[in-house]
């Protein structure tokens, strides 16, 4: 994995015992991205984790706004079947734990 961040979240998916890729590629409708996380549900449904964490460079910020509106575009939002982490979100105890627990096992 790529940073450290992303290695803690990994960690903490096979924790819970969660399978996963790690920034494999995935065609959505009418476009192809990389997810950080792509994550297979108890239910048997995707959900993808993105984890954005150099923020504040304009040119990434852009990519990841693009990001974000394909995966709206092929379904994929926010507190379903997409998340999103920013790098001073791992900062509070508990968090990964919360997002998996409400938002991956539910």
């Amino acid at each position: 994995m790529r940073s450290k961040s992303e290695r803690t979240i990994g960690n903490k998916l096979e924790e819970y015992g969660m399978a996963y890729r790690y920034d494999s590629l995935v065609d959505l409708d009418l476009a192809t991205v990389s997810p950080d996380f792509q994550i297979l549900k108890p239910d048997w449904t995707i959900a993808f984790w993105e984890h954005f964490g150099k923020e504040g460079d304009p040119e990434y910020d852009k990519n990841n706004a693009r990001k974000i509106e394909v995966y709206h575009d092929a379904g994929f939002w926010e507190h379903s079947n997409l998340i999103i982490t920013r790098e001073k979100d791992l900062e509070n105890p508990g968090l990964l734990e919360d997002i998996i627990e409400r938002f991956l096992l539910s």
